[in-house]
């Protein structure tokens, strides 16, 4: 009886420690994901920064060349429609330029292993 009671004792053992090993993995593989999630948040967050930037110093630049042209206040109201323009642009194809890459690259990088 003590040999069948160690071998259920052994058994109840390497389950526990399978259970455990699992466990380990699957928090480091959320650890990873989580990283690389972060990771690709703080680059799209820079990214985008120095984009902002740049596109203000451009908005200046084609304000002071047309306000060679046009006067300053046209000048800056021309710039302006165009924003106005590529906002509603952007707010038209908003599912497939911003929502699509996005679910696309989290459910890539969450459900593969």
């Amino acid at each position: 009886m003590s040999e069948n009671q160690s071998g259920y004792t052994r058994l109840f053992a390497i389950g526990k420690e399978y259970v455990r090993l699992k466990f380990e993995y699957y928090r480091l593989l959320l650890v990873e994901k989580l990283s690389v999630l972060a990771s690709a948040l703080v680059i799209f967050l820079v990214i985008g920064l120095l984009c902002v930037g740049c596109l203000c110093f451009l908005s200046v630049a084609l304000c002071e060349l047309l306000g060679s042209w046009v006067g300053s206040t046209w000048a800056s109201t021309i710039v302006a429609g165009l924003y106005a323009i590529v906002a509603v642009v952007v707010w038209c194809l908003r599912q497939q330029l911003i929502v699509n890459p996005i679910t696309k690259f989290i459910s890539r990088n969450i459900l593969n292993p």
